[in-house]
């Protein structure tokens, strides 16, 4: 096998291992989340944008920070589930001081995604096409 073509085939398995290692990881968004600021309540009776199943991140007002996933949302209160423990927090409103929730930010993922495919096809084309004499 021509020592082109042997450099080739591991630049291309390298670049698809980093297609495959990137493509399992969805950017994320921090975002500060204002309690009893919407202008209509939730299902949950709440007037914020806290939906179940939300991860997010708790300050209380004694300046413990919490990170948790919301599964049950009332009218006054909060609960959810700290990762690595079996049991739920419940905190009410007028202990947190402020929350801010992670989301996969679409458009991120989706420019990192096209990002590496490009990378993945057109660097090593381009290198085919310059070693083989298509390109000046």
């Amino acid at each position: 096998m021509p020592a082109s073509l042997a450099f080739f085939k591991s630049l291309f398995r390298r670049l698809t291992v980093l297609l495959v290692t990137t493509s399992l990881v969805a950017c994320t968004t921090v975002r500060p989340v204002p309690l009893g600021q919407s202008e209509k309540p939730s299902l949950y009776g709440r007037q914020d944008d806290l939906h179940l199943g939300d991860k997010i991140s708790v300050t209380t007002v004694d300046g413990r920070v919490l990170d948790m996933q919301i599964t049950e949302l009332h009218p006054e209160t909060i609960e959810g589930k700290i990762p690595g423990q079996t049991s739920t927090i419940q905190l009410r409103d007028e202990d947190v001081q402020h929350i801010q929730r992670t989301e996969i930010s679409g458009a991120k993922s989706t420019g990192l995604a096209v990002g590496v495919v490009a990378l993945v096809i057109l660097v090593p084309m381009l290198l085919l096409m310059h070693a083989f004499g298509s390109i000046v």
